[in-house]
């Protein structure tokens, strides 16, 4: 299924408005952003694709932020959502959530995760240590 167009041209506006407030670090904002996109999508909104990218990004932006337990959630629902479980990025910052907020099952599992669908890669421009924690957790 598909978005009607004019919604999806409305969603796609928010999200890019959403992200350049994200770029300045006007997370709030961002997130304002992303929750009238979010709104917009038809129930049930985990059937969307837009709601898995609206997701992370409102996760990501909660992560930015630091207000880990939110992001965590974020990431959470997003795993509800079309293409999720593929996605190593989804699985890097739940993991990394996970970690700040001291869920060690979780942020292994996650990092894991993401560590198998891209590699060592995806550690590459973050805080390293997310793979150190790896590490001294799962035979790599």
């Amino acid at each position: 299924m598909e978005l009607d167009d004019t919604i999806h041209d409305q969603v796609t506006a928010l999200s890019e408005e959403g992200d350049l407030l994200s770029e300045d670090e006007r997370f709030d904002e961002a997130i304002k952003k992303y929750q009238v996109a979010l709104n917009l999508l038809p129930s049930p909104k985990q059937q969307w694709e837009a709601c898995t990218w609206l997701y992370v990004a409102i996760g990501d932006a909660y992560f930015l932020e630091e207000d880990y337990p939110l992001a965590f959630n974020y990431f959470m629902d997003a795993f509800n959502c079309p293409d999720a479980n593929d996605n190593p990025f989804i699985h890097l910052r739940a993991g990394q959530t996970a970690y700040r907020i001291n869920n060690e099952e979780k942020a292994v599992d996650s990092l894991l995760r993401a560590y198998m669908l891209e590699g060592e890669d995806i550690f590459k421009n973050d805080d390293p240590i997310y793979f150190e924690f790896l590490q001294s957790k799962v035979n790599l």
